[in-house]
């Protein structure tokens, strides 16, 4: 499912995630680590996943949010080609959100990439503001990223 979504990315022109980014051992942690939530359908078929967790890169460190002490950041957000268009990224945003309130959580962050449309669109859909623009330092030739928060309520 992966490499499904990563290849129909590449034909799009989104370089969000190349070769090397994320890598099996990337994807193979979060799992271990209880960071990774998948969402399956009625038949049991997985639609995709998100990461969840407190870990950023060096650059979130440098974004002008407004909450960076309570925060969670949303990672590798993942539809099957097969469920694109259904909602399933609201799905795991919204989830995300839950996880989130019930921790007393104030904020999540998180970042795609400036040609990434149509998950810019869910952020916004779901009341995410983009805070700022910056470049990946492990990957500097494939353009910006914006990045956003949701302030939560609970």
């Amino acid at each position: 499912m992966f490499q499904k979504a990563r290849e129909k990315m590449q034909q799009a022109g989104i370089e969000q995630w190349t070769l090397t980014y994320p890598n099996y051992e990337i994807l193979a942690a979060d799992i271990k680590t209880g960071s990774m939530f998948v969402i399956q359908n009625e038949a049991k078929q997985i639609a995709g996943f998100v990461v969840l967790d407190n870990k950023s890169s060096a650059e979130y460190h440098q974004q002008p949010w407004q909450e960076n002490k309570s925060v969670l950041f949303i990672h590798r957000v993942v539809v099957s080609p097969d469920f694109q268009g259904q909602g399933v990224a609201t799905q795991l945003i919204q989830h995300c959100e839950a996880i989130a309130r019930t921790q007393k959580i104030k904020a999540i962050h998180s970042s795609t990439h400036f040609r990434n449309i149509p998950m810019q669109y869910v952020f916004l859909k779901n009341d995410y503001s983009q805070v700022s623009a910056f470049i990946m330092q492990d990957r500097p030739n494939i353009g910006e990223f914006f990045a956003y928060e949701k302030l939560i309520d609970y």
